[in-house]
């Protein structure tokens, strides 16, 4: 969501990541666009990440942020 953005450790932790992310991106999706919710197997109990079956179209990505740099 809108806000500060986490730090790549905390990210890691929550998302069950196996490297720090670099930056945050914000998506826009068209209406009908194939989308769905999953768990997230290895992160925090109840965080959940949203998943396609196609790629996302690079005109989709509205907004990159770039996280913090160390913990």
């Amino acid at each position: 969501g809108p806000g500060r953005p986490m730090t790549p450790h905390n990210a890691m932790r929550r998302y069950g990541l196996l490297k720090p992310p670099q930056v945050r991106e914000t998506i826009h999706l068209e209406k009908g666009f194939p989308a769905r919710k999953n768990k997230v197997i290895k992160g925090t109990p109840g965080t959940v990440e949203t998943t396609s079956p196609r790629n996302i179209p690079q005109q989709s990505i509205v907004n990159v942020v770039p996280l913090p740099k160390g913990r």
